[in-house]
């Protein structure tokens, strides 16, 4: 998950246990962890915050296309208004 907010990121991490869905979960929270991250781990789904200083989730989706072979990529255009909605 790229996500500068860890109160946010727990949130839906819970949502995501609640859920009983069966995933790992890796929070990166700014742009050279996500890079960092990209290199050791190879996610099927990204859930990204649109608004990150000095990254959006459109730059993430077109990094992640250049370098990692991903089955789906999601983006919420704000990571706040999904949590909204899922609740």
């Amino acid at each position: 998950m790229l996500e500068d907010s860890s109160e946010d990121a727990e949130v839906v991490h819970r949502l995501l246990k609640k859920e009983k869905f069966n995933f790992d979960f890796h929070l990166v929270l700014n742009k050279a962890d996500f890079l960092t991250e990209l290199d050791h781990f190879r996610p099927n789904v990204i859930l990204a915050d649109n608004s990150l200083p000095g990254l959006d989730a459109l730059e993430a989706l077109e990094i992640v296309q250049q370098s990692v072979s991903c089955y789906h990529v999601k983006m919420a255009q704000q990571l706040r208004r999904a949590i909204r909605y899922i609740v």
